[in-house]
């Protein structure tokens, strides 16, 4: 059973999204350690949310995203993470819908984010959910869409799904 699970740092789902974050740590940015209480202190400062997607009770995805308060117009998807035996099954666009529910109660009016240049599926994926390309360097590119247009590209996909 599909299950999509907004975590709280310290409660029963906390160690499952962090050992998943040092998962996609070990194989994005080799030598990084998850810091869970810097994670925490984020959490703290708000609106944040840590989304963990799980299948049959096994993680398979977690997304960080937040809204900068300076800036509450705006979320941010900070990490978006897909097991890769688990891509290409239609979770990445599962755990989009919990962004897109979480951010629509946050009111926001557009989602940034921004992938490494070289993950070409990560930027396929993006570019399929309507994302524009808003400025590039030799190492990131950033995206950034309107919220209504992102809801609208969801509900059609939806629709469309058999």
């Amino acid at each position: 059973m599909l299950n999509s699970i907004l975590v709280v740092p310290n409660t029963s789902h906390w160690a499952n999204f962090i050992a998943l974050y040092q998962e996609y740590l070990d194989q994005n940015w080799a030598g990084e350690q998850c810091d869970a209480d810097l994670l925490i202190q984020r959490y703290a400062e708000g609106p944040r949310a840590f989304l963990l997607l799980c299948d049959d009770k096994v993680p398979v995805g977690f997304a960080n995203v937040w809204i900068d308060t300076q800036n509450p117009d705006v979320a941010n998807v900070a990490e978006f993470y897909i097991r890769p035996l688990s891509q290409r099954q239609g979770y990445g666009r599962l755990l989009w819908g919990q962004i897109l529910r979480w951010t629509g109660e946050k009111a926001v009016q557009a989602v940034h984010l921004e992938t490494d240049v070289h993950k070409e599926p990560a930027n396929q994926f993006w570019r399929a959910l309507g994302f524009k390309k808003i400025s590039a360097d030799e190492m990131r590119v950033q995206y950034a869409r309107d919220w209504h247009e992102l809801w609208q590209v969801q509900e059609a996909a939806q629709r469309a799904a058999p």
